[in-house]
């Protein structure tokens, strides 16, 4: 696996969402909608989804596409939040 690059990075910061990246995996594939958010305090990185309203209109969110290699993921996540580290720390 080539480098990881976060790309097309958006500072969104409305209510749970706080910004959208696309990530270069660095071996042909290019993810875009990934998204950070942030619950009690804690952020996370999640890929790209597709939204459901459930019953009672509540939302449902799947994903559009699943790492095999957990680690892999989660090398991604990490590249994702330190990037976003970066650009929210001067503000």
């Amino acid at each position: 696996m080539d480098k990881i690059t976060v790309l097309n990075f958006t500072l969104i910061g409305k209510s749970t969402l706080k910004a959208t990246v696309s990530v270069n995996l660095g071996n042909g594939i290019i993810l875009h909608e990934c998204k950070i958010v942030a619950r009690e305090g804690v952020c996370n990185v999640v890929p790209p989804q597709r939204q459901e309203h459930g019953k009672g209109g509540v939302a449902i969110y799947h994903d559009l596409i699943e790492f095999e290699n957990k680690q892999l993921w989660e090398q991604v996540a990490a590249q994702v939040l330190e990037h976003y580290r970066s650009k929210t720390y001067r503000l």
